[in-house]
């Protein structure tokens, strides 16, 4: 039965998602015309795109600025539906946002495996991370549109699943090898290393290795993960002038940012944030579904978390110690990639926290739908109600089936369809 409704939740987030990649208007996602253009140019022109307009500039050109493996991977396909249809880019459209599901179902085998070799065996923490993966409605969205988020969020899944084994060098040069190639795919990759950084840390500090063995293991991936990205950057100097190749094209209406008080960007930022990390879809998300679901989710792990702390510290330490400290690794990389998004929110912004999205919390979305599940089950009424993991999934397939249903009813309406192309063609 456990299986079974795992399969089952599988099955209907993939169900979904090709609804979405179907029904879902042409460039109807955050950056996914941009994201098409830089697949266009690479196609007809056989040289990497330059980027000349700012972020939502009528160009649509944003993109070109972003590292090429996402477009390298598409570009085969693109090809292949562009030599049977030609220029039919609904057509084309569809099929790259295949790539994007595929990337998910990639991505539910790796969260499978971290818990396998976590060795988590409780129904309610496997179900909640499941369905947290394979339902959150933000995700769904994403994961059924065509954005580099997803190559990277797959990559990531690997890299997490990596650090479940022992630093062996196979596995060391492994990681050096994914994390090049995500490097050069999105700059975010950033929070990995970290993440790598803070898991050898602590098994340093705790005596599990040598100080010679972590200096060794970071040598390793480092020259390994380094050279493509070094290429890569110096090609952006010669471009831009700076080494990410964004600069001046990041920056909306910096020079509003002495107009308001640095706390109404904050909460612009953390509002923003949880609004689309949860239920949001769009061209710039312009579609909210009910996120206080998500809130209160959040709010009863947070508060499990705490009731452990008072009342079952051993108990809480032993789980977050689990895996040689991988857990409580991944919830210090988790908070400060959220702190990250709430900066970049505050600092780039031109309606306090505009540009802090919630999808940037991606990344790190298998460790954080782990530790939230970990929170809830920690909850004493929670733990012992005998269904619990059921109760979660058919909520969450309810979440989903509305947000899918609700979204596509909006976007499909003839008024968002002018409005859609009055904003797309202005």
């Amino acid at each position: 039965m456990k299986v079974k409704l795992i399969y089952f939740i599988i099955v209907l987030g993939l169900f979904l998602r090709l609804i979405i990649v179907v029904y879902n208007p042409t460039f109807n996602a955050p950056d996914e015309q941009s994201h098409y253009n830089y697949v266009n140019y690479l196609f007809h022109n056989h040289s990497f795109p330059i980027r000349k307009g700012l972020i939502n500039a009528s160009e649509r050109d944003w993109q070109y600025a972003s590292p090429p493996v996402y477009y390298l991977l598409l570009l085969p396909i693109y090809s292949t539906v562009y030599s049977f249809k030609g220029n039919d880019i609904s057509l084309i459209v569809v099929f790259l946002r295949l790539v994007s599901v595929i990337l998910w179902l990639i991505n539910v085998f790796f969260t499978i495996k971290i818990m396998d070799n976590l060795k988590i065996k409780d129904n309610l923490i496997r179900t909640f991370t499941i369905v947290m993966i394979a339902l959150l409605p933000t995700l769904v969205f994403l994961s059924s549109s065509v954005n580099n988020d997803n190559l990277l969020i797959t990559f990531g899944g690997c890299i997490l699943y990596l650090l479940t084994k022992k630093f062996e060098v196979k596995v060391t040069l492994l990681l050096g090898f994914i994390l090049g190639i995500a490097l050069v795919t999105k700059q975010q990759t950033i929070i990995y290393y970290v993440s790598i950084g803070i898991i050898l840390l602590i098994r340093w500090l705790k005596g599990i290795i040598s100080l010679k063995f972590l200096i060794s293991r970071c040598l390793i991936i480092l020259s390994i993960s380094s050279p493509l990205y070094i290429l890569w950057s110096l090609r952006n100097m010669i471009v831009y002038g700076n080494i990410s190749g964004w600069g001046e094209a990041s920056k909306f209406s910096i020079g509003t940012f002495n107009t308001f008080f640095l706390i109404d960007y904050a909460n612009h930022a953390l509002f923003f944030i949880r609004a689309t990390f949860w239920a949001a879809a769009g061209i710039t998300n312009n579609f909210w579904y009910n996120s206080l679901l998500g809130y209160w989710l959040f709010i009863f792990s947070l508060f499990g978390f705490i009731y452990c702390l008072l009342y079952k510290r051993q108990k809480l330490l032993r789980v977050l110690i689990e895996g040689n400290y991988y857990i409580v690794s991944m919830l210090i990389s988790s908070i400060l990639l959220f702190c990250m998004t709430v900066i970049y929110g505050i600092v780039y912004s031109t309606e306090g926290g505009f540009t802090g999205q919630g999808r940037y919390l991606f990344p790190m979305i298998i460790p954080t739908s782990l530790l939230m599940a970990i929170g809830i089950s920690c909850i004493p009424f929670v733990k012992k109600f005998k269904y619990n993991y059921f109760l979660i999934a058919i909520i969450f397939s309810i979440y989903a089936i509305g947000f899918t249903y609700s979204s596509l009813n909006y976007f499909l309406r003839p008024d968002y369809a002018n409005a859609f192309i009055e904003f797309y063609y202005k």
